[in-house]
């Protein structure tokens, strides 16, 4: 199918008024990084909309063709609103001989992968890291822009887990993973959460706390130097209603200046400096053991096609890429659990500009019990645009207008829902079935977040009625380690032990907040152990 196909061009043309073909074909190309029933249900409307209102209107209230009108529409605002792609070099890489025998090929640069690398490096072994995106140097592209967006994201961030409800998430796909795209939050385990998570894992307080300090010196964990409290929105209506309201440390160098610390500059950068040698745009198809060593047959972007050789493989390629890749190699079983936090959204307008393109405080809100969070979502003027899109608003706004509003977020821990992992034809498609309690939490949230805003000042809230589409950024524990039968303590495969994991497939239970920092501390723990075998 070509990606410049006229019928999303042309769609695109007529809604947005424009006839910036480059801006249009750069909508049809994103259109075509969706899954294939998200473009084959789209094309068919791309040819009826933004021709007759009346037709608008029956397609934007019809339950079974709403949210993909509401898709097309969300995406055409943001591109329209997005100033055109700025160049952006990559980065150089090495040249690899595929006739040497690496001790360690580590399938992924993200957090996971960068620490297997870095241990693996200092322990004095011949390390390859393998990534399947591009590298980019760190801070040249804007973070919360389109261009990050298509660049730094799996399928430019239009990822979905099919079910009950469709579920929007977005999965970094760059050198350093997600770790070069996401805030940088860091969350500590929490609570009875925390004591469940150590049990399951086997891990004792004393060792977990030792881990954890070291992935906070090895990233920079730390609070802004601002030291100010919003005086609006989430946090003002937190703390009026009694809530727990906090600051959230992120991977942050402050001096002599502002640096996020992800991957590329520190773990990776520092294996990097013990000898490690990285490869990019380099996608695994599978893996082959063989007596004295494991293959990895990986595809690089023109389709050539490569094997290298390895003692030891450590995938860390992500929740759903490192099943993929074990299916695709034949070690796996046909299905895999998956967890995810379930987040709805909501955008508040306030009678005061708060706004200044890209607001984003790391301060979020939770309930005593510790059964919801709350927090801001990017609010960049295109992806302001495109949440009201998604949420049903049709109204234009200026960008007076934006600079008074915001976008926020509730989520939780899924409870009576099933997440699966399920084999269709060759791959494995992420599949979910909300429960009854799970819903009613959405909807229970999703009121909670409005009243906050409510009391924080809004003078206008979206979504009108309902809630909004259900998304997430945090999807984890497609092999829970204590539980999966596929592995051992040590994340090692049962059947084949020179293969491990490291990454947030590991994660046995819903952590509190954003799982990045306990899924560190996990791998940490996992490099650990092998290194003491």
């Amino acid at each position: 199918m070509s990606r410049n196909n006229r019928t999303f061009v042309n769609f695109y043309c007529r809604y947005t008024k424009s006839q910036n073909q480059i801006k249009a074909a750069l909508f049809s190309e994103r259109i075509h990084q969706a899954p294939i029933l998200l473009i084959s249900i789209s094309k068919p409307l791309g040819l009826l909309l933004s021709r007759s209102q009346i037709l608008d209107n029956i397609c934007s209230r019809m339950p079974i063709t709403k949210l993909f009108v509401r898709f097309l529409c969300g995406n055409a605002q943001l591109i329209l609103k997005s100033p055109e792609h700025a160049p952006v070099t990559p980065s150089l890489q090495d040249f690899l001989n595929t006739d040497t025998l690496f001790d360690l090929i580590v399938i992924g640069s993200g957090p996971g992968g960068s620490i297997a690398a870095l241990r693996g490096a200092e322990a004095g072994k011949k390390v390859l890291v393998v990534e399947a995106g591009e590298a980019y140097p760190p801070s040249s592209i804007e973070h919360h822009s389109l261009t990050q967006t298509i660049r730094q994201f799996r399928n430019g961030g239009l990822n979905f887990i099919w079910g009950t409800k469709p579920v929007l998430f977005a999965e970094g796909m760059t050198l350093g993973g997600g770790s070069e795209v996401n805030s940088g939050l860091y969350h500590r385990l929490e609570g009875h959460r925390r004591t469940e998570i150590l049990s399951a894992v086997g891990a004792s307080e004393e060792e977990w706390s030792e881990l954890e300090k070291l992935v906070e010196r090895e990233v920079s964990v730390q609070l802004s130097q601002e030291g100010t409290t919003p005086d609006h929105g989430l946090v003002l209506g937190a703390l009026r209603e009694g809530l727990v309201c906090k600051e959230i440390p992120r991977w942050r160098k402050y001096e002599p200046s502002e640096e996020h610390q992800g991957m590329q500059v520190t773990y990776l950068q520092r294996a990097k400096n013990s000898g490690a040698k990285v490869l990019v745009n380099a996608q695994v198809n599978r893996l082959t053991p063989k007596k004295e060593c494991i293959e990895v047959e990986i595809y690089d972007t023109a389709g050539a096609r490569r094997i290298f050789k390895s003692k030891e493989v450590v995938l860390a390629a992500g929740t759903l890429e490192t099943p993929r890749i074990l299916h695709r190699s034949k070690l796996s079983s046909s299905s895999f659990p998956l967890n995810f936090h379930p987040m709805l959204r909501a955008v508040a307008a306030q009678n005061k500009v708060i706004n200044d393109g890209d607001l984003f405080p790391s301060w979020q809100a939770w309930d005593t019990d510790h059964r919801y969070k709350y927090g801001y979502s990017v609010s960049t003027y295109p992806y302001l645009i495109a949440t009201l899109r998604s949420i049903g608003e049709d109204r234009d706004f200026s960008d007076n207008e934006l600079s008074c509003m915001a976008a926020y977020f509730s989520s939780f821990a899924l409870s009576d829902s099933k997440a699966k992992l399920r084999r269709f034809g060759n791959t494995l498609i992420p599949t979910i079935i909300f429960g009854k309690k799970d819903n009613e939490s959405m909807r229970e949230s999703s009121k909670n977040l409005m009243d906050l805003l409510r009391s924080g000042g809004a003078t206008e809230l979206w979504p009108k009625k309902g809630i909004s589409p259900v998304t997430t950024v945090h999807v984890f524990g497609s092999m829970p380690i204590g539980s999966s039968t596929l592995i051992n303590d040590k994340g090692r495969l049962i059947t084949e032990s020179r293969i491990r994991i490291s990454d947030g497939s590991l994660m046995p239970q819903a952590p509190w907040g954003n799982p990045q920092g306990a899924i560190m501390v996990l791998c940490e723990l996992m490099a650990k152990r092998a290194h003491h075998e």
